[in-house]
C-alpha cells in the first residue's frame, strides 16, 4: 500500500485475486492520507499467517469491508469496529481468526452484514450481540467452535434474514423465537428437541436446513399447506419418526427436500405428486415402504436419492416425465418386474460433451 499513502482523496480500493506481499519493515505504521469507505483485499494467494495491513489501524471511515479467504490469523479484530463506528458491511471469512467474539461495548446501527464463518472462533456467541447489533440483516458464522445456546433475540434479523450458525457445536435453540428468518442453517450441531409446529407453519421460512443434529419426534401432522414461500427443507441425519408429512399441496416454489437418514415409515404420499417444481429429493436410509407413485414425476427434478428404503413394487411410471434426472439411486429396496421403457428416454436427455474443436 506504500504507493497510495499519499493519495488523500482515495476513498475505494479493492483488490481480489491477486498474490499478497509483505511490505518492508521500513514501511510499517507509515500512516495514509486517505481515509477509505470501500476496501477488498479478499481471495488472495499464496498467503500464509498474513496479518491485518497495518494501514487499517488509521482508517476511520470505513463502510465495507472485506478481508475474506485470505489465511489471517490473529483474535477478532474488534478494534476495526471501535475505530469506524459507520460500518455496514465486515467480510472475515475463510481465515484463521481465533479465541473468543470480544464485541465492542456500543451500538452499531448502520451493521447489517457480518461475515465470520470458517475460522476458528470459540466460545460462546455473545448474549448481548444483538444489542450491538441491532439491524443485522446477514450474519453467518458458520464453521466454527462456537458452543452453547444460539440467542433467541437472533430472531429479530431484519428482511431478509439470513441467518448460518452451521457446522458448530451449538447445543441449544428455541426453534419457535427464529420463525421470521427467511433463510435459516443450524446444520451440524449438537443441537436437539422436538421442532415446535409454528417452524413449519411460519410465513417467513423459505430455506430451513437442520441436518446433523439430534432433532426427533413427528412431523407427519405439521401442515406446510399454510406456507407459501418454502423453497428448501433439509431435515436430514436427525432421529425423526412416523409417516412423512403430506401437506406440501400449496408448497409450489419447494425445489429442494432432504428427510434422508431418519426413521420415517410408510408410502411416500401421493400429495408429492403436486411438488411440481421440485429439483432435488432425498429420502434414502429411511424405512419407507410401497411403491413410487405412478402420478409422481417432476418435470425439472435432476437428483433423487430413494436408497436403503423397503420400496417395492414396479417402478410403473414414476418419473416418467423427468427429462432432466441426472441421478436416480434406488438401490438396496425390494423393486420388483422389469426396467420400464422409458427409462431409456432419459438416457437421451443427457448428452456426452463434444471434444471437437
Amino acid at each position: 500500500m506504500k504507493p497510495f499513502m499519499n493519495h488523500s482523496s482515495l476513498k475505494i480500493f479493492s483488490s481480489e485475486n491477486n498474490r499478497l506481499v509483505t511490505e518492508p519493515a521500513a514501511f510499517d505504521n507509515l500512516i495514509p492520507k486517505f481515509q477509505l469507505v470501500f476496501f477488498s483485499l479478499s481471495k488472495t494467494s499464496e498467503a500464509v499467517n498474513v496479518e491485518i495491513p497495518d494501514f487499517l489501524y488509521y482508517q476511520y471511515d470505513l463502510i465495507t469491508l472485506d478481508l475474506s479467504h485470505n489465511n489471517i490469523t490473529g483474535m477478532f479484530p474488534s478494534w476495526l469496529l471501535k475505530n469506524n463506528t459507520r460500518m455496514e458491511q465486515l467480510y472475515l471469512s475463510e481465515n484463521s481468526f481465533g479465541g473468543t467474539l470480544q464485541l465492542p461495548d456500543h451500538s452499531y446501527p448502520n451493521m447489517t452484514e457480518l461475515d465470520i464463518s470458517n475460522n476458528n472462533m470459540n466460545g460462546q456467541i455473545p448474549k448481548d450481540i444483538c444489542l450491538i447489533f441491532p439491524n443485522l440483516n446477514t450474519l453467518r458464522m458458520a464453521k466454527n467452535e462456537f458452543t452453547g445456546c444460539i440467542p433467541s433475540c437472533l430472531g429479530n434479523i431484519t428482511f431478509p434474514g439470513i441467518l448460518d450458525l452451521s457446522n458448530n457445536q451449538l447445543s441449544s435453540v428455541k426453534l419457535e423465537q427464529l420463525t421470521t428468518i427467511w433463510f435459516l442453517n443450524l446444520s451440524n450441531n449438537n443441537l436437539g428437541g422436538q421442532i415446535p409446529t409454528s417452524v413449519f407453519n411460519s410465513s417467513s421460512l423459505g430455506y430451513l436446513y437442520l441436518s446433523g443434529n439430534n432433532f426427533w419426534g413427528q412431523i407427519s401432522d405439521f401442515s406446510l399447506y399454510g406456507q407459501q414461500t418454502w423453497m428448501a427443507l433439509n431435515l436430514s441425519n436427525n432421529q425423526f419418526s412416523g409417516m412423512l408429512p403430506r401437506r406440501f399441496v400449496n408448497s409450489t416454489r419447494l425445489i429442494a427436500v432432504d428427510l434422508s437418514e431418519n426413521h420415517f415409515k410408510g408410502p411416500i404420499p401421493r400429495d408429492f405428486c403436486k411438488l411440481d417444481h421440485l429439483l432435488y429429493l432425498d429420502l434414502s436410509e429411511n424405512n419407507l415402504s410401497g411403491n413410487i407413485p405412478s402420478c409422481f414425476s417432476p418435470p425439472q427434478i435432476t437428483h433423487v436419492h430413494l436408497s436403503k428404503n423397503r420400496l417395492s413394487g414396479p417402478l410403473l411410471y414414476g418419473f416418467y416425465n423427468s427429462s432432466f434426472l441426472v441421478t436416480m439411486d434406488i438401490r438396496d429396496n425390494s423393486f420388483t418386474g422389469s426396467i420400464p421403457n422409458w427409462i431409456g428416454n432419459l438416457l437421451l436427455g443427457i448428452q456426452p460433451k463434444s471434444h471437437i474443436g
